[in-house]
């Protein structure tokens, strides 16, 4: 969806501007993008699994020390990191596979 929305966007200042768009540098754009963003939103997703033992044996969030590993607010936010995790992980996956497998084909054409 995002590419889609990203070639509607891209392609509007396009036609502002009179200019023809070509599929190709838009996939190379978002490409850039994702490769660009990939490292920081992964990390955001996956932050509630980096943890710091404090001397009294607990272990804590390294970027959140305030909540305990395991505790229940930890409970609560973890479906929503794994999801994003998915979400980030495997669908920057599934658009580097979809670049590398459709810009061959459309270079030919």
């Amino acid at each position: 969806l995002i590419p889609f929305v990203n070639y509607l966007i891209i392609g509007g200042v396009y036609r502002i501007l009179g200019k023809r768009l070509e599929w190709l540098w838009v996939l190379s754009i978002v490409a850039g993008i994702y490769a660009g963003l990939f490292i920081n939103l992964t990390l955001l997703a996956a932050q509630l699994f980096f943890t710091v033992e404090m001397p009294n044996g607990k272990l804590f969030l390294k970027f959140h020390p305030g909540v305990e590993f395991g505790s229940e607010e930890w409970k609560v936010a973890v479906p929503l990191s794994i999801a994003g995790v998915a979400v980030y992980c495997c669908g920057f996956l599934a658009y580097a596979i979809f670049g590398v497998r459709s810009v061959p084909r459309l270079m030919c054409e």
